[in-house]
């Protein structure tokens, strides 16, 4: 039902423009900065950068605490293709270069390796690393993430296929914790989280690859 007169619907329309072009501003600041990855003309064009950009997933982020290179270049791969923005990853300062992880390694050796395991995928996400979960913590909340969800493969965790008020923690701003295959996420880790899920399994294996594990919790929070 129409509401006021001419004047409260200029005035409507005028908002609405505003807040369109409020929203359109990161998306210009993030095209500049990613402009620079476009490589020539094999690569996606400026219309296909902006485009993707539009689609992003503004409320949901990836974290992987103390992750191995190879899983989180795949993590990564996966989290751009379906949308995803940033990727926050978690080293402590004695999680040297002599690890399996990103730990000690400078932004600009830490970025290069990323984009080639990656196949250039973080070329196109914000990649933050952090001295520690609770640094990582800090910013998300301060980002507005509300929901810091752990996945755990444990007994008692809310199951990933659940629905209703189980469900509830996947329509709110979230940021999704994976851990090292094999020590899971750090008890400090689990501490912060405001929900822990697992994804049920049925067989007799019961041990899932951390980059698969990110794929189908993405897939299902999506």
């Amino acid at each position: 039902k129409a509401r006021g007169g001419c004047g409260d619907g200029r005035a409507a329309e005028a908002a609405a423009a505003g807040a369109a072009e409020d929203a359109a501003a990161p998306i210009e600041a993030r095209e500049v900065a990613l402009a620079r990855h476009l490589p020539g003309s094999e690569a996606p064009t400026r219309e296909r950068l902006r485009d993707a950009l539009k689609k992003r997933h503004a409320g949901v982020a990836v974290v992987v605490e103390n992750g191995r290179k190879g899983n989180v270049a795949s993590i990564a791969r996966t989290a751009e293709c379906l949308g995803i923005s940033s990727i926050h990853l978690v080293y402590r300062p004695d999680q040297v270069v002599s690890t399996r992880g990103f730990g000690g390694m400078v932004e600009e050796v830490r970025s290069r390796w990323l984009s080639k395991l990656s196949k250039s995928a973080t070329d196109w996400l914000e990649v933050r690393q952090h001295r520690s979960i609770a640094a990582c913590a800090q910013a998300l909340r301060e980002d507005g993430y509300d929901a810091l969800v752990a996945t755990v493969p444990a007994d008692g965790a809310v199951p990933l296929y659940s629905d209703g008020d189980d469900a509830a923690w996947a329509h709110r701003n979230v940021a999704l914790l994976f851990g090292s295959e094999a020590a899971g996420l750090s008890d400090e880790a689990l501490s912060f989280a405001d929900v822990k899920v697992t994804v049920p399994q049925t067989g007799m294996t019961q041990s899932l690859n951390v980059a698969a594990c990110a794929a189908i919790v993405l897939s299902e929070v999506l």
